[in-house]
């Protein structure tokens, strides 16, 4: 499980892509009094962890268009050989759609991640298809 604490909304989000997002915390019923409060709350299966409708490929140039604009220029501008790979795959004019489920497309966006390129939150709102 991923949990992240953004403007005091607790997300977890689990492999499956299911995700709960608490923005209180449940026993008080009051706002998060820190990031390590939510993300040491414990998260048991009586939550109500809800599936979104996923898409599962996008075009090409529709995927560069789920990063921002500065998070593609990082990209592009990255001296690192496995971000140039996968930005150079990107552009090949081969390739007519992006399978986000496919390994190379998790292991370039985590290897994003992994480098500061792009956040967490950011690397699963991309792998889900969804634009910041």
């Amino acid at each position: 499980m991923i949990k992240t604490l953004n403007n005091g909304v607790l997300r977890v989000t689990k492999e499956d892509g299911s995700f709960l997002e608490l923005g209180v915390h449940p026993s008080t019923r009051k706002p998060w009094k820190s990031e390590e409060e939510a993300f040491n709350f414990p998260i048991n299966s009586n939550y109500p962890f809800r599936k979104t409708e996923s898409v599962t490929e996008v075009s090409a140039f529709n995927f560069k268009l789920l990063f921002s604009p500065s998070e593609r220029v990082a990209i592009k501008d990255s001296a690192d050989s496995l971000v140039k790979d996968f930005y150079e795959m990107l552009n090949d004019p081969r390739l007519e759609t992006v399978v986000l489920s496919h390994v190379d497309t998790v292991d370039g966006v985590n290897h994003l991640r992994d480098l500061g390129l792009i956040t967490s939150d950011r690397a699963l709102q991309i792998l889900a298809g969804r634009a910041r």
